[in-house]
């Protein structure tokens, strides 16, 4: 006996990229069972790796600006404590116009130092969101279940602007 009937998942997601680009290459097709985080496809992003390296070396001179400005600010505050304690010991021992000069350049030094930490912070930022785009370069299943559409091919463009669907997913459980 045979009964006429809709098999309906319980669960369906059409898959996009996250990022605009090229598929490079299709990881699964038509009927791939697939579980939650499964990698569907690559999107090639050329810019991105671009972009990555230049975070890379700004966070990476931003380093060592933070550095040097921090060693320079100790060396400072040595000078201007020195100065201060001698001339407070003996004012006619150093000009008075010394030690503030000295204190001048210690304040000058701790501003470097925090404008320079600031600067490190924010280039350390885009260097994690570079990461974090790159990691969207790769496509995965958003849960278990199994590849019925595969609307993509190599080489075609992709992206969150772009309303093509690149998978669609469905689920029993």
């Amino acid at each position: 006996m045979s009964v006429a009937g809709s098999l309906i998942a319980m669960r369906q997601a059409g898959v996009r990229s996250r990022i605009n680009g090229y598929v490079q290459k299709l990881e699964v097709d038509i009927g791939s069972e697939v579980k939650a985080g499964d990698v569907l496809a690559f999107v090639a992003v050329p810019e991105l790796d671009a972009e990555l390296s230049v975070a890379k070396a700004l966070a990476h001179v931003e380093q060592a600006k933070a550095t040097g400005a921090q060693s320079v600010g100790r060396v400072s505050q040595k000078r201007w404590s020195r100065l201060n304690k001698l001339f407070k010991g003996d004012p006619d021992a150093v000009a008075a116009d010394r030690v503030d000069a000295a204190e001048t350049h210690a304040v000058r030094s701790r501003s470097a130092k925090e404008t320079a930490q600031a600067m490190q912070q924010a280039r350390m930022a885009e260097l994690r969101r570079a990461e974090v785009m790159r990691e969207y370069q790769t496509v995965r299943a958003p849960f278990d279940g199994v590849v019925t559409k595969r609307f993509v091919d190599v080489g075609d463009l992709v992206g969150p602007g772009n309303r093509m669907v690149m998978f669609s997913i469905s689920s029993s459980g």
